[in-house]
């Protein structure tokens, strides 16, 4: 029983596109405020190593320290996610083309 759970919290809600569309918007924020890594990990209390695992997709983020990333760097989390979710509609528009054009 106990395995079952743990395997079932492993499943993840997203594709491996999204996440990859999520870490270059996180890191294109970053880079757009004109901040360096180490500039940000001093601003939320993060070592550098860990903002460059995050903008690598080694090291996730949980929620609060998304918020904390994005305050760090002046930027709304709602505007981040307004940004994200139009990131993934053109994504996924793009995709209904292509695969039009394949039928």
């Amino acid at each position: 029983m106990l395995r079952a759970l743990w395997c079932s919290m492993q499943k993840s809600l997203h594709t491996p596109e999204q996440f990859a569309r999520f870490l270059t918007l996180l890191r294109q924020t970053r880079r757009d405020q004109q901040v360096t890594q180490v500039e940000l990990s001093e601003r939320i209390g993060l070592p550098q190593s860990d903002i460059s695992k995050v903008e690598r997709g080694v090291r996730r983020l949980d929620l609060l320290e998304l918020r904390a990333w994005l305050k760090g760097l002046g930027v709304s989390p709602v505007e981040f996610l307004l940004k994200l979710e139009a990131a993934f509609d053109a994504d996924a528009e793009r995709n209904r083309r292509m695969q039009k054009r394949v039928k």
